[in-house]
C-alpha cells in the first residue's frame, strides 16, 4: 500500500513482480449491513401469504430509497491482512403493494452498484458480471448482482485480475429482503 505508483493505473516491472508473488495471500469476505433473510435454494416461487415476521426487513406499502429497507451486500478483497478493495450490490428504490413491486425508480431497476479500491494503488476491479432484474409481468421479487475480479494495474495500464466473489441482494413485494444468489 506505501509504494509510489509511477503514473495512475499502473505499476512499475518491479512492483507488480512483488504484487503477483502476494497473490496467493489474497482472500475475499463478504459483510453486509444487517441480517437477511432465507428462502428455500430452489427459488423465490410465490410469496407466502405470511412471510416470517423475523425476515420482513421493510414494509412493502410504502417506498424505500437508498438507506432504507434492504441493505447492502459487498464483497471485501484482501491481500494479506490489508483491505484493498470492495464492490457492493444496494439497492436504490423500490415500492411494493405486498403483492408486487409496483415501482423500481425508473431506468436504474431499483438496484445500483459501487466499487472501491485507494486512490493511486496499483489495485483494480473489474466487474464482468452485473445485472439488475424483476420477475414478469406481475414482479415478486426483484433481483440484482454483480461478479467483481479483483487484481493488480500492469506497468502496461492494463487490469490483471486473480480474485473473484459475488454481491446480491433480493427483494421481495411484502417486504422479504435476502443475499440468495439466483442468476
Amino acid at each position: 500500500m506505501a509504494m509510489p505508483m509511477p503514473a495512475p493505473r499502473t505499476s512499475s516491472p518491479q512492483q507488480y513482480a512483488l504484487l503477483q508473488a502476494l497473490q496467493p495471500y489474497a482472500t475475499t469476505t463478504n459483510t453486509a449491513g444487517g441480517p437477511g433473510g432465507t428462502v428455500a435454494p430452489d427459488g423465490p416461487g410465490p410469496l407466502p401469504a405470511s412471510a416470517a415476521a423475523a425476515d420482513v426487513r421493510a414494509h412493502a406499502a410504502s417506498c424505500y430509497g437508498v438507506g432504507q429497507g434492504p441493505s447492502t451486500d459487498r464483497v471485501n478483497f484482501y491481500e494479506g491482512s490489508i483491505k484493498v478493495g470492495w464492490a457492493e450490490k444496494d439497492h436504490g428504490y423500490w415500492c411494493g403493494n405486498g403483492y408486487s413491486i409496483t415501482d423500481l425508480g425508473g431506468a436504474n431497476f431499483g438496484y445500483y452498484h459501487k466499487t472501491w479500491t485507494p486512490d493511486l494503488t496499483p489495485y483494480c476491479i473489474v466487474l464482468p458480471f452485473n445485472v439488475n432484474g424483476w420477475d414478469a409481468p406481475h414482479a415478486q421479487w426483484a433481483h440484482g448482482g454483480l461478479t467483481a475480479h479483483e487484481g493488480n494495474y500492469t506497468p502496461w495500464t492494463s487490469c490483471v485480475t486473480f480474485l473473484s466473489g459475488n454481491a446480491v441482494v433480493r427483494i421481495a413485494a411484502n417486504g422479504y429482503w435476502d443475499r440468495y444468489w439466483d442468476f
